[in-house]
Formats: C-alpha cells, sequence, structure tokens
C-alpha cells in the first residue's frame, strides 16, 4: 500500500511517500521516503503536515482487528483512544478557552492603551516643566561644583592662615610654659626655705624650753642654798666649831652663786638675742607669706589666662584636624586613584602579552580545527550509519513486541497499549517480559506459568486500582495485578537433598530478572525446580521435595 502526501495537491509540490508492504520473511515494514521507520514515528510526520486533527491517524492492522472485535459501544471509545478523539477534543476546548481570553485581554490592552494616551496628554505640561526642571538642576548642579571649589580654595586659604596662627600660638605656649617652669621652680624654692625656717624655729622653740628648765633648776637650787643659809645661821651658836667650815662653804656657795648668777645673765643675754632673732625670723615669714600670696594670685591668673589659651588652641586644633582629614582623604583617594591607575596598566600589558601568544596560537589552532572538522564529518557518516541501523533494529523490535502482545489476553493487551500511547501514567509490565532466560527453559518456564505469565506488575495498590478502573470504564475485561509492595519474594531451599542427575537447577540462578521487577519475579518463580525429564520429575515427588518442580519437556 502506498501513500502520496503532498503540501498543495499539484505533482511538481514537495511532500513525501509511506509504503506499507507485508512478507512472511520479513512481517510488516513501513517506509517514509525509501527509509524504514515505525508506526510511532508517524505522528512527528501528522504534526509537520498538519493532520493533528481527529479525522486522521496511524493505527495498526492488529489494533484495527481489535476494534473490529469489540462491542459498537466499546468499538466507539477503543477508537477514541487510537485516534486521541477525546485528547483533540480537550486541547479544542483548551484552545477556545484560551482564545476568549486572549479576545479578553485584546479589550483590556486596548482600554488601557487608551487611558495611557489620554494620561500622556494630561502629562505633557508636566513633562516639558520636568524638562526644564532638569535643565535648571543640571545648571545649579554646574554652579554647585564651581561654589564648591570656591568653598574649597577659600578653606585652604583659611587653613594656611590657622597654621600660621597655631605656630604663633605654639611659640605663646612655649613662652608661657618657660615662665610656668620658673615660677614653679622658685614656689618650690620659697617652699625648701620655709621649711628650713620652719625647722629652725622649731629647734629655737626646744632649746628656749630647755633654757627655761635649766632657769628654773637654778632657781630652786638657790632656793635651797638660801634655806641652806638660814638653818646654818639658825645653827650657828650651837654650831661655833663648825663657823669656820660653813664660812669657807660659805664662800663656796657665794662663789659658786656668783658663777650661777653669770650664768643666769649669760643665759638671759642668750634668751634675749634669742628672742629677738625668732621675732626676725617671724617677720621674714610673714614677708615671705605675703609674696608667697601675690605669686599665688599671679599664678592663678597666669593659669586662666593660659586655660583660654588652651581652649582657644583646642579650637583651632579641631578646626585644623577637620581641614587635615579632609586633605587626608583627598591624599588617599588620589593614592587609590594611583594604585587602580597601576593596576589597570598591569592588566593592559598582560592582556597585551596575551594577545601576542593568542596571535601566534592562531594558525596552530585553525590547523587543529580543519582536522578536528575533517574528523567530525568522519564521526557524522559514522554515527548516520549507526542511526539507521538502530533504526532498523528498533523497527524489528517493535515488530517483534507486536507480534508477542498480539498473543496477550484483550485485558492485557489494552493496558499495554493505553501505557504505550501516553493514556496511563502508572508503571507496568507484563510477567513475561519482566526477565530473561536462555531458550531452553523458555517451553518449561512457560508451562508453569501458565496463566500467570499474563499477570500485570505494578508499583503499589493504587496503581492496581488505576488500572482496574480503566478497564471498568472502557469495560475492557479483567486482569491479574500482583503489586510490588505486596510480593513475598520466595528463594530456592537449598537444604533439600537432590539427586545427582537429572536436575537443572532452580529457576532463581537460572533467570535474569529485570531490577525493577525483581521482587515480583521472585515471587511466582523463586522456589521453581527445573529438571530434564518426566521421571527425574517422578523421583523428586518421590524424595517429598517440597517445592514445585517442571521438566524441560513442560
Amino acid at each position: 500500500m502506498t501513500l502520496s502526501l503532498r503540501e498543495d495537491g499539484g505533482p511538481d509540490a514537495p511532500g513525501c511517500l509511506l509504503r506499507r508492504s507485508y512478507s512472511h520473511e520479513t512481517g510488516s515494514v513501513i517506509t517514509m521516503d525509501g527509509p524504514r521507520t515505525r508506526l510511532s514515528d508517524l505522528v512527528e510526520l501528522k504534526r509537520r503536515r498538519r493532520l493533528e486533527g481527529d479525522q486522521f491517524a496511524f493505527i495498526g492492522q492488529g489494533e484495527v482487528a481489535e476494534a473490529i472485535r469489540q462491542r459498537p459501544s466499546q468499538r466507539r471509545a477503543y477508537l477514541d483512544l487510537l485516534f486521541g478523539i477525546d485528547r483533540y477534543r480537550r486541547k479544542r476546548a483548551e484552545a477556545a478557552a484560551k482564545l476568549l481570553a486572549s479576545e479578553e485581554e485584546s479589550l483590556r490592552l486596548e482600554a488601557l492603551s487608551a487611558e495611557l494616551a489620554n494620561r500622556r496628554e494630561e502629562i505633557a505640561p508636566a513633562v516639558e516643566l520636568a524638562t526644564e526642571a532638569k535643565t535648571i538642576r543640571d545648571s545649579l548642579e554646574e554652579k554647585r561644583k564651581a561654589y564648591y571649589f570656591y568653598r574649597r580654595k577659600t578653606a585652604e586659604d583659611s587653613l594656611r592662615e590657622l597654621d600660621k596662627e597655631i605656630a604663633g600660638l605654639g611659640g605663646q605656649i612655649a613662652a608661657l610654659s618657660r615662665w610656668k617652669d620658673l615660677w614653679q621652680h622658685f614656689r618650690g624654692r620659697l617652699l625648701d626655705e620655709k621649711e628650713v625656717v620652719a625647722a629652725e624655729m622649731e629647734k629655737l622653740a626646744r632649746e628656749r624650753e630647755d633654757l627655761s628648765r635649766k632657769r628654773e633648776e637654778i632657781r630652786r637650787s638657790c632656793f635651797a642654798s638660801a634655806a641652806t643659809v638660814r638653818e646654818i645661821r639658825s645653827r650657828q651658836a650651837p654650831l661655833a666649831g663648825e663657823e669656820e667650815a660653813l664660812r669657807l662653804r660659805r664662800d663656796e656657795v657665794r662663789a659658786e652663786r656668783d658663777k650661777i648668777a653669770l650664768r643666769e645673765k649669760t643665759l638671759s643675754g642668750e634668751l634675749a638675742a634669742a628672742l629677738e632673732e625668732r621675732d626676725a625670723l617671724m617677720a621674714k615669714m610673714e614677708e615671705l607669706r605675703e609674696a608667697f600670696d601675690r605669686e599665688k594670685a599671679r599664678k592663678k591668673a597666669l593659669s586662666s589666662a593660659l586655660s583660654d589659651l588652651a581652649a582657644e588652641r583646642e579650637t583651632l586644633t579641631s578646626r585644623a584636624g577637620a581641614g587635615e582629614i579632609f586633605l587626608n582623604s583627598c591624599q588617599e583617594r588620589m593614592e587609590e586613584a594611583e594604585k587602580a591607575l597601576a593596576a589597570l596598566e598591569e592588566e593592559i600589558r598582560g592582556m597585551e602579552s596575551r594577545i601576542l601568544s593568542l596571535e601566534k596560537r592562531e594558525k596552530e589552532v585553525v590547523e587543529a580545527h580543519g582536522e578536528a572538522f575533517a574528523a567530525s564529518r568522519k564521526t557524522a557518516a559514522a554515527l548516520q550509519q549507526a542511526r539507521r541501523e538502530a533504526a532498523a533494529l528498533e523497527t524489528a523490535a517493535e515488530d517483534l513486541q507486536n507480534a508477542e502482545s498480539s498473543s496477550y489476553p484483550e485485558p492485557v493487551r489494552f493496558l499495554v497499549s493505553a501505557r504505550r500511547l501516553g493514556r496511563l501514567q502508572e508503571e507496568l509490565a507484563v510477567a513475561a517480559e519482566t526477565f530473561s532466560c536462555p531458550p531452553s527453559l523458555s517451553r518449561a518456564l512457560e508451562a508453569y506459568l501458565g496463566g500467570r505469565q499474563y499477570w500485570i506488575f505494578v508499583k503499589d495498590l493504587t496503581g492496581a486500582g488505576i488500572c482496574i478502573d480503566l478497564l471498568k470504564e472502557r469495560r475492557a475485561g479483567r486482569a491479574t495485578f500482583l503489586p510490588l509492595e505486596k510480593s513475598r519474594p520466595r528463594r530456592p531451599d537449598r537444604g533439600a537433598t537432590l539427586p545427582g542427575e537429572g536436575v537443572v537447577g532452580w529457576a532463581y540462578d537460572l533467570i535474569e530478572p529485570m531490577d525493577e521487577w525483581k521482587d515480583c519475579v521472585h515471587h511466582i518463580l523463586g522456589d521453581l525446580l527445573i529438571v530434564e525429564d518426566y521421571s527425574a520429575g517422578s523421583a523428586m515427588a518421590a524424595r517429598r521435595v517440597r517445592c514445585p518442580v517442571v521438566s524441560l519437556e513442560g
């Protein structure tokens, strides 16, 4: 069968040629413009030729035969599924809704455009005013810059004058500091002299007390001598014999008294001289105290003047510090700019050297590009050949799969087709397709599984429920499901005693299940023992082996 599709129907218009042929050796073969293709690849052809509506579809012969065997109501639902009518109806409804929304959005945009036009006319005077304001602002900015530089120049001049004033004040402060040191030195000397005079006055006071004490002792001694004389005179008559001795004693006492009187006179003169010296020292001390008070008042006045000068110096220093900070910030910015300029110059030199090296490598890169382009052409040719071979293999595999699936029960074929066409999102697999085995074991496993080879493996009970609901909705029949979460993998009975001959092995070790469905496969084949013939199986039954046994002959 040949189908020619052209864009405008003319003989010279661009188009494509679809051809379907059937033979016993190759089966059904579909080609498009010569190369072989798959039935599922024709969906892209429908999209390019704008045949995506519900009036045109590519379906297989087996699906047509399946539709013919169904009841009219089931056939209608099955054809809707094959042609994708329900999907196109849904797309048409969605497109109509989008068109309605687009019309509403267009009306809204027109109203918005009119409103914006009116608004533009309204704000046109304001825009002109804004333009004039921008011009004025730019002019003010220029004037502000000029005023800034004028103020900066004025500030720099004032800073220079302040520096001169600060230098003069520094000289005055140094002179005042020298005077302060001089007066402090003189005050220290006066305080030291005051301490010396006070020590001398204390010493003289102690000497005066000693002299007063000695005078009292001499006076008491004189009183004692007078008392002795009176006693001697009273005893003179009875003591005539002792008169001479007493006279001598009297002379001695008189001499001693004269000496004491002379000593007293001398001490009195010394005391008078000490009192005069003390009075002189007291007067001198009063003069020093008055001079100290005058110096203290003068120092206080100087301290007040010095504090005023210090406050003025702090003010000038703060003003000078602000100017110095500004100058330092300007200096730092200039240094940063110089560093950035140096970095840019260094980067430019590096880029120039890199450009020179790249220019040197340009010729080598061009030659390497030519060689790589030639190699890529060869690789592209090999890849195209590999793609053609892969397409041929995929077509053969699809034919084999279609031939194999045609032997499945109707509900199983329906679910597999729905999954393949995207009508069913749940992952599922037919039990017979979830493992591979050597060709010599296929007959034995098929005989052992029987109807279980058409079980449908799903992930969970929810997926099984979705598949059952789809079968009920389409009235496609019934199927048996084995959820992966409910599977109970079985294991070979390694402890069983097996004969040395006639045993092929455990199916657990001989088959290769898919990793995704391994637990489900072991659920139905995990404890199966395969023997060579019926006699070996009978011997195993006689041994009462507690596991299923199947022979290679089935």
